[in-house]
């Protein structure tokens, strides 16, 4: 109604080029670094497991 800019960015849908990528990479760095279980601690915990019985 009053025309207030929101601050959009200059350059429009080709920013988005390198941003969306740019995201993607760093969720999945964030992932693997915050959630993934290390797989070699996986493995020393089933053979440690093993040993036990």
């Amino acid at each position: 109604m009053n025309s207030v800019d929101f601050g959009g960015n200059v350059y429009g849908p080709i920013y988005l080029l390198f941003r969306v990528p740019l995201q993607v990479f760093l969720i999945g760095w964030a992932w693997i670094v915050a959630v993934r279980q290390p797989t070699q601690t996986m493995a020393s915990r089933n053979s440690d497991h093993s040993q036990h019985h």
